[in-house]
This record gives structure tokens, sequence and C-alpha cells, in this order.
């Protein structure tokens, strides 16, 4: 108990003395990363995934993004992209491992989402590699909403859109 100089310290923005040596521990970047889309029925049951991964992946999982109906079939209807699944599930999650051996991280990913599947917490999976699906990988996905807002389709999207359209004064995508 007492104060924490360390924090006390570091937030007296130099007032207190000035840091003459630092050390950093820094890890290597992972050279192994696996890509999936999964068709899920509800949020219950994309917690009881995301706590699976991070039980079987455990330090492993880089991403994990849900996404709704609602805004699946904007994307669909508004974005000539392919999606994995149709018709569109109630909820997909798009998920990113990483790590260092690409045929253990395939076989970890593939066991955990077999369990998911035989739990009947996952309808289907896609498996998503650098030559396939591209446009639902990660650098195609963030956009999404950005070509929404531009567009201005007639879905139950509204705040979602009012944020982007706020970031599109921002950007230099179009």
């Amino acid at each position: 108990t007492g104060y924490d100089l360390v924090q006390l310290f570091i937030g007296s923005e130099g007032t207190l003395g000035v840091i003459a040596r630092a050390t950093l521990k820094t890890m290597p970047a992972p050279t192994a990363r696996q890509t999936a889309c999964l068709a899920l029925s509800g949020f219950d049951d994309a917690l009881q995934v995301l706590t699976l991964l991070r039980r079987r992946l455990p330090q492993q999982i880089a991403a994990f993004e849900i996404m709704w109906d609602d805004f699946l079939g904007a994307v669909k209807r508004w974005i000539p992209v392919p999606f994995p699944f149709d018709p569109v599930p109630p909820l997909a999650a798009l998920i990113d491992v990483a790590g260092n051996d690409d045929e253990t991280l395939l076989q970890a990913l593939e066991e955990a989402l077999t369990e998911g599947m035989e739990r009947g917490w996952i309808g289907d999976v896609a498996r998503l590699t650098a030559g396939q699906q591209a446009p639902w990988r990660w650098a195609k996905r963030s956009p999404a909403p950005c070509h929404l807002s531009r567009r201005a389709p007639p879905v139950a999207l509204k705040q979602h859109i009012a944020f982007w359209e706020g970031e599109l004064t921002k950007s230099e995508w179009f």
C-alpha cells in the first residue's frame, strides 16, 4: 500500500525527473497467420466460440470481429464481393490467429473450430486464404462501412453510418 512511485513518476510528465535509460522487451512478429469466417446463430454462440478459442489458442488470437446480419446483408447488397455463406447467417465472426508455425497453427485452429461445430455453436466455416475470398480478408473488410455510408443504403445502420460519414472527411479513400 502507499503511493505507487512508478505511476507517480510516469504521470508527472517529466516534472519529477527525466528517464535516462529504458529497456523494452520485444517479441518477433508472427510468421504464420490463419483467417476464417464463421457462420453463427447468435451472440451467445459468438461468446462461446471466443471462449473456446481463448482456451484452445491462448496468446494466438490476433482478431475476433462479429458482424450482424443487417450489416452483412448491406455489404452483400452494396459492395459486389463474394460472400462465403448463402444465405447470410444471423451473425458472422471474422477471426485471425497468428503464430510461428503454419501447420501447427492450422491444426490447432481446425481442432478448435471442429469442437465448436460439434457443440452446435458454429453453423459453417469458411477458411480464407490469400487467394480465396480476398475481399473478405481484413484489408478489404475494413473500409466496408465507408462504402456503405457513401452509398447510404436503406438499412438499420444509422449510428454506424453517421460515425463513418464523419470519418470520410478525414480519409483519402474517395
